[in-house]
């Protein structure tokens, strides 16, 4: 009785089909859907590249494979700043695949929050790649403002099967903004109370392979299935906190 009242609540929602502002499957081979009406793209620095692959895929027959060369600091990224820019309040999922277990050093950047100004485009949060002591990989998260970590032991990085990473973000020039991530439908982080932007500033996100160093290289990761979406799209399983709201 119960799941049938909960599939009927679903069914009836209106605006579950337009909740999502802007997706990328790669299926046109290509990146192209980044750059889409010039709000985003690719972007490298040192010796990284995001290509579209056909070596793995969650759905269709591509993703985007980010690799990490190095040495040094290098960093693929693939940027969206028109949806953030223009909503306060978002909701960004993505499918991520790693198809063996590296060791970075200081940091391994795969997702984050940046804020631009006239004068500069800096951090905000950011979801690095760590190792426990059994050499594991982890999700943990960065404050870059205020140098602060948030460490998590629910969950390690899988190896070999594609895993969701998805994230609630109330981007913010006072103390009411407001981060959280899922892994697979379970929270690792809620941060809140906080700024998440400059005053002066707007707010651009980024799916990335960013590292000062990475054992063994080159590293390779996969991505697909990614979305901006003005509410939270995968319901069923996934316990969203009640004081966020699903639907508008």
């Amino acid at each position: 009785m119960k799941l049938v009242l909960v599939v009927a609540f679903l069914i009836a929602v209106p605006g579950l089909a337009t909740a999502q502002l802007w997706t990328a499957g790669v299926e046109g081979g290509n990146l192209n859907e980044w750059a889409l009406n010039d709000c985003g793209g690719e972007f490298n620095s040192g010796i990284a590249d995001t290509v579209a692959s056909a070596e793995q895929s969650r759905s269709g027959n591509y993703s985007a494979k980010l690799t990490w060369v190095g040495p040094g600091d290098s960093a693929t990224r693939l940027f969206r700043w028109c949806e953030p820019q223009h909503n306060t309040e978002l909701y960004y999922s993505a499918w991520f695949f790693f198809p063996g277990i590296y060791k970075p050093g200081l940091y391994w950047n795969i997702f984050q929050w940046k804020s631009k100004t006239a004068s500069g485009n800096d951090p905000f949060f950011i979801l690095n790649i760590g190792n426990r002591s059994d050499g594991n990989m982890y999700l943990y998260l960065y404050d870059w403002q205020r140098r602060a970590s948030s460490t998590q032991t629910k969950l390690n990085v899988p190896v070999g099967r594609w895993f969701q990473v998805e994230a609630y973000y109330k981007c913010a020039a006072d103390n009411t903004g407001r981060v959280i991530f899922w892994q697979d439908g379970q929270l690792l982080f809620d941060v809140a109370n906080l700024s998440t932007r400059y005053g002066n500033g707007d707010c651009q996100w980024s799916l990335n392979s960013y590292s000062d160093s990475i054992t063994p290289g080159p590293a390779s990761f996969y991505i697909d299935d990614v979305t901006i979406s003005a509410n939270r799209l995968n319901l069923i399983g996934l316990a969203a906190p009640t004081d966020l709201k699903i639907f508008q």
